[in-house]
Order: structure tokens, then sequence, then C-alpha cells
């Protein structure tokens, strides 16, 4: 499987199948997925590509509109503080249920596909609602 890294303090990587994403790494997102991903240059769809562990890189690729569908785990866990998914400048966006599954009544895993642009309305003091459009 072919691994792309982005990163602010990388030079290199040295994973075997890896390549360093340098430059603007929304443009450099871009040009993957309209090469399907396997970065040849031949347009043949190789599959999807994946984003593991990264809240960083997630929003700059929501804001660039790169993200074509979530799959979310919830664990009914109330941490209080930390850094959020979904967090204080996300671009509000419309989102489509695909799929969802629970796992040992605990976990939830939510696949939705996004929608695209949504605009967010308010109904009182700290209310929003997402609406699509």
């Amino acid at each position: 499987m072919r691994k792309y890294v982005a990163s602010r303090t990388a030079d290199t990587v040295s994973w075997q199948n890896s390549t360093l994403l340098t430059g603007d790494v929304a443009e450099a997102v871009r040009a993957l997925k309209q090469d399907s991903g396997d970065g040849d240059g031949d347009g043949v769809d190789s599959g999807e590509i994946q984003v593991h562990g990264s809240g960083d890189l997630i929003q700059t690729l929501i804001e660039h509109d790169l993200v074509d569908e979530f799959h979310v785990l919830v664990l009914p866990v109330l941490v209080g503080s930390g850094k959020r998914l979904f967090g204080a400048g996300t671009v509000p966006a419309g989102l489509k249920l695909l799929e969802h599954r629970e796992f040992r009544q605990r976990c939830r895993h939510q696949h939705v596909r996004a929608g695209g642009r949504g605009r967010v309305r308010g109904h009182g003091p700290g209310d929003r609602q997402l609406v699509s459009g």
C-alpha cells in the first residue's frame, strides 16, 4: 500500500512505499485524488485515500472540500477536553448517513458522505442547525 505523509517538520520519510507531500498539502491531495490515489499518473482507480489520526490535516482537507466520506467511531465516554475532530472554524457541510453499526453495545460506527456546503442558522443563544444548500 502506498503511503503519503503530510508533515510540517519532516524533510524525508524512511517508511517503505512512502512519499513526503511537499508544498501546499491541499493541492498535493487534490492531485492525488485526480490521479485516483496511486501516484503513477495513469488515472486508473487504485482505491481510496485514507487519513488516520490527524485532526489538523483533516481540517485542511475539509476546508478545501477534499473529503468525500467520513468513517467515525463514537464511544460513549465524556472526556471534557481535548482536540475536536470538528472544532471551531470547521466549514459547515451537509452530511448524508450511508451506514451505521453498533459494536458490543458500546461503540458506534458512522459512515457518512459529504453532501456539499451547508449553512448554519441560529435559533437562539448557542443553538445552531445545519441546513444543506
